[in-house]
């Protein structure tokens, strides 16, 4: 298909752009309500955005009795167009997508910087996940140049870092001829039945999909050349050498790949005081949200407010920094979006079984969604888990923030 103009030759769909455009449609012509409840966009429901979504929403309706609601979306790029102040006010998105849209660069070369975008803390590392089945010849990401490599559907954050992985390649059009964008839930059959040579996921670990198709069929996770990882993450900040280490069934050796962190923002127009509710509601929840999976498990209040916001920090976040003490009084110096590129310092990925693949937080009142990847954000409310504030004794930099 013909690039799409605007958008640096990494997205190269209409469809895709048709997307994008009715999204920023959607943006100007919603209006805020004020008996709106708090919905937050996440990305597929077997996913760990989705899980964090319920997680956060699972607090507010606890602690700050606030009506909360999750959206299944298509991801990251999703979930930043269709932020809006009387519908779905807040999003999960990854850092290099934050980046993207703050800066105005490459996909949103197109629409231009998000002025409006505010940042309010990181979550969970991510990394670029490439699965092959245990029988394949594929050792290293760049020995599927020319095979069939499905990168994920557009709009999402593995397409993306798929994308910018490739092009820091070097890939031909002819190395990109077998590319497919298939949808997650259909690849442990396309990938067990040799319809595909291999797929990428950028996730969080432990990931039930992974997980589900490794029961089907014996997998390999396949690294990513260390030295083209830290190449990378020198020129984007917003990326980092990441190790993945444990079991997947069949995959003992840990494997060193290209990683970003989940990042939670909203707009600047979403009220402060609402901002602030959500945000202490988290973080006085995060001791159990902690002991719910292992993906979220080494959560840290010092990195969250601080890796992978590239957006000015929201006040209503900041006013809940300051009041627990995490920030001086001005709070005006500018967050680090870099997570290192350090090979010796990469963030840890454990997975200490595949048993312990479970989304964080499931719950039998919130039934699997069946996805239409041309569908509306559709909306599911969580129940309530866990409570319980934490503070650690020494204060991070200080923030770039818009108040």
């Amino acid at each position: 298909m013909a690039g799409v103009v605007g958008w640096s030759g990494r997205r190269n769909a209409s469809s895709g752009f048709v997307a994008i455009a009715f999204a920023a449609v959607m943006l100007i012509s919603n209006r805020a309500s004020a008996n709106q409840p708090v919905a937050i966009g996440t990305g597929s429901p077997s996913g760990l955005y989705y899980s964090a979504g319920i997680a956060v929403c699972d607090a507010v309706l606890k602690l700050a009795k606030y009506p909360c609601t999750v959206a299944s979306t298509r991801g990251s790029a999703s979930n930043i167009l269709t932020l809006d102040p009387g519908k779905i006010q807040f999003g999960i998105v990854q850092s290099d997508v934050q980046f993207e849209a703050a800066h105005g660069h490459d996909a949103y070369a197109f629409i231009g910087a998000s002025e409006n975008l505010r940042s309010l803390f990181s979550l969970h590392a991510e990394a670029f996940t490439v699965v092959v089945r245990s029988d394949s010849p594929v050792t290293e990401f760049d020995q599927l140049r020319g095979k069939r490599l499905n990168l994920g559907p557009f709009g999402t954050g593995t397409l993306n870092t798929g994308e910018e992985v490739i092009n820091h390649l070097g890939w031909s059009e002819l190395d990109r001829k077998f590319i497919s964008h298939t949808d997650p839930s259909l690849i442990r059959d396309a990938l067990c039945s040799g319809e595909i040579d291999a797929s990428a996921y950028l996730i969080g670990h432990p990931s039930d999909n992974i997980a589900e198709i490794s029961k089907s069929c014996s997998i390999r996770l396949v690294s990513l050349d260390l030295e083209t990882v830290a190449r990378i993450a020198k020129n984007k900040p917003y990326f980092s050498a990441v190790t993945i280490a444990g079991t997947y069934q069949g995959n003992p050796d840990p494997v060193t790949t290209l990683g970003v962190v989940a990042t939670m923002v909203t707009l600047a127009s979403v009220p402060d005081d609402l901002v602030y509710t959500l945000v202490k509601a988290f973080f006085q929840a995060l001791p159990d949200i902690r002991a719910q999976n292992p993906a979220f498990s080494d959560l840290r209040e010092r990195t969250m407010i601080s890796h992978g916001l590239t957006a000015p920090l929201h006040p209503g976040a900041l006013r809940y920094y300051r009041e627990a003490g995490w920030v001086g009084p001005n709070g005006d110096g500018a967050p680090s979006g870099n997570l290192g590129s350090n090979p010796e310092k990469n963030p840890v990925l454990r997975l200490p079984t595949s048993a312990q693949t479970v989304p964080l937080l499931s719950s039998p009142k919130i039934p699997p969604a069946k996805e239409d990847p041309n569908a509306l954000p559709s909306l599911s409310p969580p129940t309530g888990h866990g409570d319980g504030p934490e503070h650690w004794d020494k204060t991070p930099p200080p923030f770039r923030s818009s108040d």
